[in-house]
C-alpha cells in the first residue's frame, strides 16, 4: 500500500516543481525593464489585393529582457489587452525573425501569423498591444550547422518555421557564435518555399533582404524560384 501511493506522490511533487520552476521564469524574463516604448508589440497586416482581407500578419515583441532564440524556438505569448477571457489564453507562436541587439536593448522577437478564430483573428483589427507575456523558450535544436547541404522545404505559413533555420545558419556562419563556429560544416542552404497565394510572398520580402545583407559573399547560397515557388 505505501509503494502503490508513492508513484502518484512523486508525480504530484514533479508537476509542482516543473510548475513552480515555470512561474519563475515567466517572472523574471518578464519583470525587466529592457526595452521601454508605449507599446510592446507591433502587427502590421498583409493585405490580399482586390478583396483587401488579411492574409497573415507579422507580431514584433520587445522582450524587457534579452532572450536566447536559435532555429526552431517557440514562444507562449498572453496578450494583456486583448479582453479578460483572451488575457488568459496562451497562445504558442513560432520564432521567425529576430534582430540583433544594439547597445543594451534586447533583440526584438518577430512572428508569423496567419489569422485563423478568436485570438488571431483579434490580432488583425490592431496595430500594436501594450503588453505581451512571454513563456518560453521551447523548442529543440535540430543542429543543422552539422551537415554540408541543408534543404529547407515550406509550404504557406509553414515558412514561418523554415526561415528561422536559414537565419540562424547565416549567423553561426557569420562568427556570431565563436563557440560553434569550428563546428559549423554548412556550406549551401536551400530554402524553397511553395505559396498557396501570390500575395504569400510580400510576408517575408524584407527578411529576405536583410537575410541577403548577413550573407553578402555568399558563405550560404540560395534556391530562387518564381510563380508557384520562392526562395
Amino acid at each position: 500500500m505505501l509503494f502503490r501511493s508513492i508513484y502518484p506522490l512523486v508525480a504530484v511533487l514533479l508537476w509542482t516543481v516543473s510548475g513552480l520552476t515555470r512561474l519563475v521564469r515567466v517572472f523574471y524574463l518578464n519583470a525587466g525593464q529592457g526595452y521601454r516604448q508605449r507599446d510592446q508589440a507591433t502587427i502590421i497586416t498583409h493585405k490580399r489585393p482586390g478583396t483587401g482581407s488579411v492574409s497573415g500578419l507579422t507580431l514584433t515583441v520587445w522582450p524587457k529582457r534579452p532572450v536566447h532564440v536559435q532555429g526552431g524556438t517557440y514562444y507562449y505569448l498572453y496578450f494583456s489587452d486583448m479582453g479578460l477571457r483572451m488575457r488568459f489564453q496562451g497562445h504558442p507562436f513560432v520564432v521567425s525573425w529576430w534582430d540583433d541587439p544594439v547597445d543594451t536593448k534586447p533583440t526584438s522577437l518577430s512572428f508569423l501569423i496567419s489569422p485563423q478564430q478568436g485570438l488571431t483573428r483579434a490580432l488583425t483589427t490592431r496595430r500594436s498591444v501594450r503588453s505581451v507575456i512571454l513563456d518560453g523558450p521551447y523548442g529543440m535544436n535540430p543542429h543543422l550547422e552539422g551537415y554540408e547541404a541543408v534543404l529547407l522545404f515550406a509550404k504557406g505559413i509553414g515558412i514561418a518555421g523554415m526561415l528561422p533555420h536559414a537565419l540562424s545558419l547565416v549567423e553561426q556562419k557569420n562568427h556570431k557564435d565563436v563557440t560553434s563556429w569550428s563546428s559549423v560544416m554548412t556550406r549551401n542552404v536551400d530554402l524553397i518555399w511553395i505559396l498557396e497565394e501570390n500575395c504569400q510572398e510580400q510576408w517575408i520580402d524584407g527578411w529576405i533582404e536583410k537575410l541577403k545583407e548577413k550573407d553578402p559573399v555568399n558563405k550560404v547560397s540560395y534556391s530562387a524560384f518564381k510563380q508557384a515557388i520562392v526562395y
